[in-house]
């Protein structure tokens, strides 16, 4: 004689199973939800932090009291090293930490740190550059990456 008490148990195991998947389909899927949001947030960040660096604009100029850059970019550019470079390949990668404010020029000068740079200080190694007596480059380095270049 069979047991009527059994009759349904394959089912109602099989609901429950059916139950599971279901609800551990819809956790998978609101995580990957997630997921795709924040990917789009992060893709978001590096296309304003891609726009900032590409209107990044330092231009270089010159006058009786020495040389000089400007920011004429639309936001505060953050110098963070500076980079004397001779023609016969030795350079100097100097550290430095400055805000330039858009609109504002700074005396290029005043951002080389005191130290040595080789056999003489760095200053003068500096003004070798700018005053042509030795032929070499000024770079400056922002946050961003970019580097301007003065050439003398």
């Amino acid at each position: 004689m069979k047991s009527n008490l059994r009759y349904g148990v394959a089912s109602v195991i099989g609901t429950i199973f059916f139950i599971f998947i279901f609800i551990a389909a819809l956790g998978a899927l609101a995580y990957m939800i997630s997921l795709q949001v924040q990917s789009g947030q992060i893709i978001r960040q590096e296309l304003q932090i891609i726009n900032q660096k590409g209107a990044e604009h330092l231009t270089y100029s010159t006058n009786s009291s020495g040389l000089y850059v400007t920011n004429n970019g639309p936001a505060t550019s953050k110098i963070v090293a500076v980079i004397l470079e001779f023609t016969n390949g030795t350079v100097y990668n100097l550290q430095q930490t400055a805000y330039l404010p858009s609109g504002d020029s700074v005396n290029v000068q005043s951002l080389i740190p005191s130290g040595n740079c080789g056999g003489s200080t760095c200053q003068s190694v500096y003004n070798s550059i700018v005053s042509g007596a030795t032929p070499g480059m000024v770079g400056l380095v922002t946050s961003f990456g970019n580097k301007f270049i003065y050439t003398s």
